[in-house]
């Protein structure tokens, strides 16, 4: 995969004010050997599996532009 992030931070802004947030941030090189990142957060208070799950997803069927990854 790469390095994973996690953190947690207070409000956001321009979100609704729901407290604290949960932040996964992933950076991985893909297919075609560039480095990109993925960000995802979501309320602290609902838990964290879902913020993890959806990275993993999104790393996980990431395709560069461009590039010819398996689907």
């Amino acid at each position: 995969m790469g390095e994973r992030l996690e953190y947690l931070v207070d409000p956001i802004r321009g979100e609704p004010d729901g407290g604290t947030w949960h932040v996964v941030d992933t950076r991985f090189a893909a297919a075609d050997g560039t480095l990109y990142a993925v960000a995802v957060y979501g309320r602290d208070a609902d838990g964290r599996s879902d913020e993890i799950a959806m990275s993993d997803t999104a790393v996980g069927w990431f395709c560069p532009p461009g590039a010819t990854c398996a689907g």
